[in-house]
């Protein structure tokens, strides 16, 4: 509902000659999605995962194909995937579910790469705020040689927001996993797991957070204690990835962390708005801004060497995390 919102206002795909729609198994609660939407209503598309036909049929007469029906491992998921890898559509989905998205570059990554369709995993929440920032937060590094080293740590400061149905979903989809054997220990230390083959500054470290393996807690005389965050093991290979396709796995260095801010904000946010409530902002537009040497309050932060420190923030200057 909240992607179909903000498409909805989305000015790209209004105007004569553009349309987009909503699909999923249910056309009954796919008519009351739609009826919501009153800027730019989309089509209404009912269809099964399971049915492969409809599954072609669908990709086949779209541009791109965002996919919100996870956990990806459980709910056919790779039926999508593959069949945009296959016909050149472009995709991006909400995944958090490392092992299935390991198993999808295994298997896509050459079918994609043939056919031109950009596969986009982690498309949301996870993982584009440490992804994008950390583009962002290179590509203001100026005068930078190539090849020349640079470590990027990604600091957690702020929370808003819920953890949904879908979240916990994949949570018990990755435990499932991990029971079953479909995770090998020797994976969930590879800090390239999705960029199979690659090895980069921070293979040594053996951990997906790209944080020493018993590294707990350290301070920070910036941002305080800093702490390990549950979302780390996602987003890190996530950027990782990103920087071996950009060719950078040999000289960037990633690794995330949160601070006990972040915590304390978290807690005060639950509390106070019914336990995590959705109380966060639509994307309006996103840069990176060099920021003073003094920690300001709130953002998520990114710091290297140089330290130069940047801040995702929309365009009344506000702090972009989450949205």
């Amino acid at each position: 509902k909240l992607v179909a919102a903000y498409l909805d206002k989305a000015m790209e795909l209004s105007g004569p000659g553009k349309s987009w729609a909503i699909a999923g198994r249910s056309e009954d609660k796919l008519r009351t999605i739609g009826d919501a939407l009153t800027t730019c209503p989309p089509d209404i598309v009912p269809f099964d995962l399971a049915d492969k036909d409809a599954v072609e049929k669908m990709v086949a007469s779209s541009r791109v194909v965002i996919n919100c029906a996870g956990p990806y491992s459980t709910q056919n998921g790779e039926a999508l995937l593959g069949a945009c890898a296959k016909q050149g559509k472009h995709y991006s989905d909400l995944c958090g579910e490392t092992f299935w998205q390991h198993e999808m570059v295994e298997a896509y990554h050459d079918i994609a790469a043939k056919s031109g369709a950009k596969i986009v995993l982690g498309g949301g929440v996870d993982s584009i705020p440490s992804d994008l920032g950390t583009f962002l937060a290179l590509k203001q590094l100026k005068g930078r040689k190539e090849g020349e080293e640079v470590r990027v740590t990604g600091v957690y400061t702020e929370y808003t927001g819920s953890i949904s149905g879908g979240t916990l979903a994949s949570g018990r989809a990755i435990r499932a996993a991990q029971k079953a054997g479909r995770i090998s220990k020797e994976r969930v230390r590879d800090p390239y797991i999705l960029a199979p083959g690659t090895s980069g500054l921070d293979t040594s470290i053996g951990t997906l957070t790209g944080m020493p393996r018993k590294w707990k807690r350290q301070w920070d005389p910036r941002y305080g204690m800093l702490m390990d965050f549950f979302m780390a093991p996602i987003n890190a290979p996530v950027v990782r990835r990103s920087l071996a396709l950009r060719n950078q796995a040999g000289s960037v260095w990633y690794r995330e962390c949160t601070s006990i801010g972040m915590w304390t904000r978290l807690l005060w946010t639950w509390l106070t708005r019914g336990f995590g409530y959705f109380v966060g902002e639509p994307i309006l537009e996103a840069q990176a801004r060099p920021g003073p040497p003094q920690v300001a309050s709130g953002s998520r932060r990114f710091h290297h060497p140089r330290d130069r420190r940047y801040r995702l923030r929309n365009r009344q200057g506000q702090s972009l995390w989450p949205w």
